[in-house]
This record gives structure tokens, C-alpha cells and sequence, in this order.
């Protein structure tokens, strides 16, 4: 509750001082609480070291985002390698598309297509999404023509993100029409973007609310 927050210090605290036998479930939540920083490392090098915990799936999955986001990208590899090697640890969609992401933000586009093209099962919205964020975080005019023809190839559906996605890509390298079109079927399709949501503690209850939501009652405190 305190992660989600942002209150990171109080996670911390509870963690370290009220949980005197922490599994690998606690571990892994802390890892994604700091999922933006090399802090989440730090933490799964604890696990795997001084507490000799055995990570799964999903402390992975918390890991190589957390390298992806951090400028991490030999540090993820390496993990994403010793998945099956060392923890035996069978890669999955959610890893593929951690892996996507890490080498879009790292500027490896080649590599991140050859990855996505080298899955063992077709990918999902989720690894399309990555590497659809690949191009768009490294925009070339060139890439809103391969774009087309990479959708075929891999033969990808489409979501709401992967739309967005797609409109904020032709947006970059300023193919304003494609943008109008891509608009206009997410309109005929009736997909509308979801809002985000913040949580805020008043008077010591945790609130949430949706962006530009007014009717709380506690609206002018929020």
C-alpha cells in the first residue's frame, strides 16, 4: 500500500523493521515498488545473495524492467540469460516484452525485432506494444513505412495501446493524415483510452480518484 502510494520510505521501513521473516513474495514486491531506479537491483541482488531466496517468475519480470528503466541494458540481458541457465527459468510473453522494451530505451531496434521475430509463441499486445514503443522512442521517418509492413509480417492485432501507439508514432515522424485515420477507426471501433487514477491518503484513508473526477467529497482537499 505504501509502494503504490509513493511513499517508498515507508515501505522501506515496514520491510525492514516489521516483517522479521520476509519470503520472496515481500522481495518481489519491494523490487517493483522500485522498478524506476538501479535500487531495484540492488534489492534483487539481497535476494539472491545474503538471503539466498530463490526468485521466480515474477521477480524477473519486476528486475528487467527495472533495468530497462534504468539504463541497465547489459545487466537485463545477462538476467534474461540466466533465466533458464541458472534458475531455470523458462522466459515468458510478460519477460519477451520486458527484454523489447530494454533494448528499444537502449537504441537496439535491430536486435529488438529479432527478438520479437525469435519468440517461441506469437507475441501479444504486450511485446507488440514494447516494440512498437522501440520505434517510436528512436524515430526515423523511414520506420512509419516499415511500420505497416512489420504489422503484416508479424501478424498483430489491434488494442488500444498498440493504437495509441501507432498514432503517436505517425505523430513523431509527422504523418498527420495516418494520425487522422488511426483516430478515426479507434472512434468507429468505440475504444476509448482509459483514464489514470491517483491514490491520496486523507485523514489517514487511503482515496482514489480518476483524473478530472470532481464528484469526491473531499474534492478540494484532494
Amino acid at each position: 500500500m505504501y509502494a503504490k502510494c509513493g511513499s517508498l520510505d515507508s515501505a522501506r521501513r515496514v520491510f525492514d523493521r516489521a516483517m522479521p521473516v520476509r519470503y520472496a513474495s515481500a522481495w518481489t514486491a519491494m523490487i517493483a515498488a522500485h522498478a524506476g531506479s538501479e535500487d531495484a537491483i540492488h534489492l534483487f541482488d539481497e535476494v539472491v545473495g545474503r538471503e539466498k531466496l530463490s526468485p521466480d517468475s515474477l521477480t524477473f519480470t519486476c528486475a528487467l524492467h527495472a533495468c530497462a528503466h534504468s539504463g541497465m541494458a547489459e545487466r537485463g540481458l545477462k538476467l534474461f540469460d540466466e533465466m533458464p541457465s541458472v534458475y531455470g527459468i523458462k522466459p515468458r510473453m510478460e519477460h519477451y516484452g520486458a527484454i523489447v522494451d530494454l533494448l528499444g530505451r537502449a537504441g537496439h531496434i535491430d536486435v529488438a525485432e529479432r527478438v520479437v521475430s525469435s519468440m517461441p509463441f506469437e507475441p501479444n499486445h504486450a511485446v507488440c506494444g514494447a516494440l512498437l514503443h522501440a520505434w517510436a522512442h528512436n524515430a526515423d521517418p523511414a520506420l512509419a513505412e516499415k511500420l505497416g509492413k512489420r504489422i503484416s509480417e508479424l501478424g498483430l492485432g489491434l488494442g488500444l495501446g498498440f493504437d495509441v501507439g501507432v498514432s503517436n508514432l505517425y505523430a513523431i515522424v509527422g504523418r498527420w493524415e495516418e494520425v487522422g485515420e488511426v483516430r478515426d477507426r479507434m472512434v468507429e471501433r468505440g475504444v476509448q483510452k482509459e483514464k489514470g487514477f491517483s491514490s491520496v491518503e486523507v485523514n489517514g484513508e487511503v482515496v482514489k480518484f480518476l483524473v478530472g473526477d470532481v464528484r469526491h467529497p473531499l474534492t478540494l482537499e484532494i
